[in-house]
């Protein structure tokens, strides 16, 4: 028979397992989404085009971007690669009524646009939520 302060150390105890479990549960959590934005370092890219690139059309060094892997598993080259060819106006050209709309696509289902403050960002795969797809990459000015 177990006495009330057995009990009370008893339920002492489960109160703790079950403390560090939630503590073990959220740290795996904000690893794993750590582990989402994958910095891929640093690419020169010639931005501000407005159309496609014409021949001899690049004017200098560029002006370093970030390069980051905001979701699936995509290879920095890949992603160093796409925001450079975005910046610089190679691809299919889409034009659309506003700004907003136009991106640019890329073999492999990939698709490029400008983004805000001067960044560009590139998706693939399928839309998991409002503004989320399956692949995202982003390039950030520096």
């Amino acid at each position: 028979m177990h006495t009330s302060g057995g009990w009370i150390l008893v339920h002492r105890r489960l109160l703790i397992i079950t403390l560090l479990a939630a503590l073990a549960a959220a740290a795996i959590s904000a690893t794993s989404a750590a582990a989402a934005n994958r910095s891929c370092g640093t690419e020169r890219v010639e931005p501000g085009r407005i159309g496609p690139a014409t021949t001899g059309s690049a004017s200098g060094p560029g002006i370093p971007y970030k390069i980051i892997v905001e979701r699936g598993s995509v290879s920095c080259g890949k992603a160093r690669s796409l925001i450079k060819a975005t910046g610089e106006g190679r691809g299919k050209w889409h034009e659309a009524p506003d700004i907003a709309g136009i991106y640019t696509s890329f073999p492999g289902g990939w698709s490029c646009a400008l983004a805000t403050g001067g960044n560009y960002g590139c998706w693939r795969g399928r839309r998991i939520g409002a503004y989320q797809h399956a692949n995202e990459i982003a390039g950030i000015q520096v």
